[in-house]
């Protein structure tokens, strides 16, 4: 089955953004900036980004790729940024961008602000998250305390530590959305350094998500 064959009740420019995305990744997913792209369920992505605007106006997407969802939350409203370490897979982003969402924004380098402190409990062993290249805030000329959204695809095994980073470095009452394969999509208000731990139900709003809490996914 091809993308195009997978995509129907959705905008015609979000339908063929998701093909040329796809295109693209079928021609060069073996060269070395695809070596660790992921592609996302970008339909139910979608779907939760529709449902978020009321609660968020900016949006950051943690390893962007190709930008897919960072250009899908443009088109729906929201000023939205993307951080890609691969500098190949930015230009990429700015290409489908110019087409598909014109303000949406990408940067080359580190989703991990320079001032976060690694928690050791978190070990090293089989990372794939680059920790110590240089950050993309200050090309971003903003910090990651002033998204109201963030969205990552977390590798296996690491979200502990894209959770640690909401939580010590990310906005008092900022969104995370995370979505994996085994996961779905989870969406918590991790805290920041100085927030209160009340619980908050986006369940009216994003119905389809598994998870939505406070602190820890759970």
């Amino acid at each position: 089955m091809t993308w195009a064959e997978t995509t129907d009740r959705f905008p015609p420019e979000m339908q063929a953004l998701w093909c040329e995305a796809g295109s693209i990744w079928e021609r060069a997913q073996d060269t070395h900036p695809f070596r660790n792209f992921v592609a996302a369920d970008y339909r139910e992505i979608y779907r939760a980004l529709y449902r978020l605007r009321p609660h968020a106006t900016t949006m950051l997407e943690w390893g962007s790729g190709l930008g897919v969802v960072t250009i899908m939350a443009s088109y729906l409203g929201f000023r939205a940024y993307g951080v890609e370490i691969e500098p190949a897979l930015v230009e990429w982003s700015r290409r489908l961008s110019q087409t598909y969402a014109p303000n949406a924004r990408f940067e080359a380098g580190s989703f991990i602000p320079e001032h976060y402190a690694r928690n050791p409990a978190h070990g090293k062993e089989g990372f794939r998250t680059v920790l110590d290249a240089p950050s993309a805030y200050r090309q971003l000329d903003m910090a990651l305390a002033d998204f109201e959204l963030v969205y990552a695809y977390p590798w296996p095994n690491e979200g502990a530590v894209y959770l640690d980073v909401m939580r010590k470095c990310g906005g008092v009452n900022a969104l995370y959305m995370s979505h994996d394969l085994q996961n779905g999509i989870q969406i918590s208000r991790p805290g920041g350094p100085n927030s209160a731990s009340s619980r908050v139900d986006l369940a009216l709003c994003v119905p389809r998500v598994k998870r939505i809490t406070r602190g820890f996914l759970s």
